[in-house]
């Protein structure tokens, strides 16, 4: 493993009021009579019944919302999310006893990011990559820094000449942080029984900053428990895709993975038939904006994760995406509880 670092581091109104001088006699209010103090009484009491179970079950009740109304999820379980930030990736994973953040989206969404860390109780990220120099990936990654303390901090090689980049390498000076330009064959053993292996960079080159991108294969297991996989692509494009297979790296590690980050937000230059068929996913993620001016993701991408048989979710139609691991789950439509923050 390599090392390196750059110098820059109706408001109520009562109508009850007896006109004045009014002095007819009235039937005595229900209100006053003997059974409707008690039907009042009653009422008060299960009222303060009602409260007294809400209090004492709040953080039950609270941890059994599903965001889509489907199926109840335990907030502790380890998860992979995929946070709405627009047209950028940024994936938080938390294995139980270990977070991992990959990519931050653009600056205007580091707010939402540190929030969506922040909920989960994370202090400390153990490991922060940003898998290349563009701002829809790294461009909230120096308010990430600065928020939390940061374990393991991974870039490629490939520098870029823009603000976002500059800020990000300021960040990590400042908190004397030293980035690791990971190789093929890396891998990160961490709690909660999370393997992080780097699959990529295939080759780094400033000219070709997309295909430059940090690939990481992420699996959770554990002593007696079923495997889950997901690949995150980044913005990895045909050329990374292809020697990725011509390298025979372990892409599929068997069955291939679970679930597949889409590369480049969808676009057709990447995810190729042969590429695709390596991986063969149950799931296919596409992080990308609504109405974004790429025509993102593409229909012929969409085509062939349906001919593979690919469940596809894209965070423009349904928000930040959750997967949560079921352990017990048998079969692929029971191993995964996914949330999402909205239809579609």
């Amino acid at each position: 493993m390599s090392y390196y670092s750059w110098g820059m581091m109706q408001k109520i109104n009562g109508q009850g009021k007896q006109r004045a001088g009014s002095h007819s006699r009235t039937k005595k209010s229900f209100l006053y009579t003997r059974k409707g103090i008690y039907g009042l009484l009653t009422a008060i009491v299960a009222v303060i019944t009602a409260l007294l179970y809400l209090y004492a079950n709040y953080g039950n009740i609270l941890q059994n919302i599903k965001t889509d109304g489907e199926q109840s999820v335990d907030k502790s379980a380890a998860f992979v999310r995929f946070i709405d930030v627009g047209q950028g990736d940024s994936i938080l994973i938390n294995s139980g006893g270990a977070a991992v953040l990959i990519d931050a989206g653009e600056e205007e969404y580091s707010s939402e990011v540190i929030r969506q860390i922040s909920d989960q109780g994370i202090t400390k990220l153990d490991v922060l990559v940003g898998t290349h120099p563009h701002s829809d990936h790294i461009g909230g990654l120096d308010k990430v820094i600065e928020a939390f303390d940061i374990g393991e901090f991974y870039m490629p090689r490939v520098t870029n000449n823009t603000r976002q980049f500059e800020e990000v390498i300021m960040a990590a000076a400042a908190k004397s942080l030293r980035i690791t330009a990971p190789i093929p064959g890396d891998a990160l053993e961490l709690a909660g029984g999370l393997m992080l292996y780097f699959l990529g960079p295939v080759f780094e080159d400033a000219g070709y900053i997309n295909d430059s991108s940090i690939i990481i294969k992420a699996v959770f297991a554990g002593e007696g428990k079923q495997e889950y996989s997901f690949l995150f692509a980044a913005d990895a494009e045909s050329l990374a895709e292809r020697l990725l297979l011509e390298n025979n790296a372990d892409i599929g590690a068997g069955s291939g993975a679970d679930v597949l980050k889409v590369g480049h937000h969808g676009s057709a230059t990447s995810t190729g038939r042969d590429f695709l068929a390596v991986v063969d996913p149950a799931y296919a993620v596409i992080q990308c904006g609504a109405g974004n001016p790429y025509g993102h993701p593409d229909p012929g991408v969409l085509d062939l994760l349906d001919e593979q048989g690919a469940t596809v979710m894209r965070t423009d139609l349904s928000g930040t995406i959750t997967f949560y691991l079921n352990w017990g789950g048998a079969d692929d439509e029971g191993r995964y509880i996914i949330t999402t923050e909205r239809g579609g």
